[in-house]
């Protein structure tokens, strides 16, 4: 149940991260990473979720008959994590539209998150870094989860809302790693390293 789910944990404990803090340590940095793991196999999500999106409106993945003899070995692996699947594709449009289910579930939690900021009055000074570790190939070449040097496991969302630093809305196509963050925010904060 919804109620249940991992996801709304991970929510439901980062609110109630902001609102002690705001209790106990007003005057105090804080620092939160909120650790959703959805997207993630099983791809399992609660309903609502679990019927959010159609399976006839998704598409099927790109060069998904791709043959093994063309890619590097690491991929053997990931081929046989489908187990077929590469070639049912009502199995892989049911397997996209829950994927999807969990990345909106995602999506609400961080807005809850966010709402939580603002009610607190904590959003006009507080950092917001939204990204992931890593995609997943839901079927592109005949690949599945993560473990290959192919567009769709390796580019990942990465959004920063930074008061007074970044504008809304404003994008851009620079190359990033997560292995900036850390960095960027203490030069940005003035923060000795």
């Amino acid at each position: 149940p919804l109620e249940h789910h991992k996801t709304t944990w991970v929510t439901r404990r980062s609110v109630e991260f902001l609102r002690n803090h705001t209790r106990y340590n007003p005057d105090r940095p804080f620092y939160l990473f909120c650790s959703w793991t959805a997207p993630h196999p099983p791809f399992a999500p609660p309903e609502p979720y679990d019927e959010m999106y159609d399976p006839r409106d998704m598409g099927l993945p790109e060069y998904r008959e791709r043959s093994l003899s063309t890619m590097p070995a690491v991929c053997r692996s990931s081929r046989a994590r489908l187990d077929g699947m590469h070639h049912d594709p009502d199995r892989l449009r049911r397997v996209r539209a829950l994927y999807y289910g969990l990345v909106s579930q995602v999506d609400d939690g961080v807005g809850e998150v966010l709402g939580e900021l603002k009610r607190l009055g904590l959003e006009d000074d507080t950092i917001v870094i939204f990204t992931s570790d890593h995609g997943d190939m839901l079927g592109d070449h005949g690949l599945s989860q993560k473990n290959v040097p192919y567009e769709h496991s390796i580019r990942i969302p990465f959004i920063v809302r930074w008061p007074g630093v970044t504008a809304a809305g404003a994008t851009c196509d620079d190359l990033v790693g997560l292995h900036d963050i850390l960095p960027t925010l203490i030069h940005g904060l003035g923060l000795e390293y």
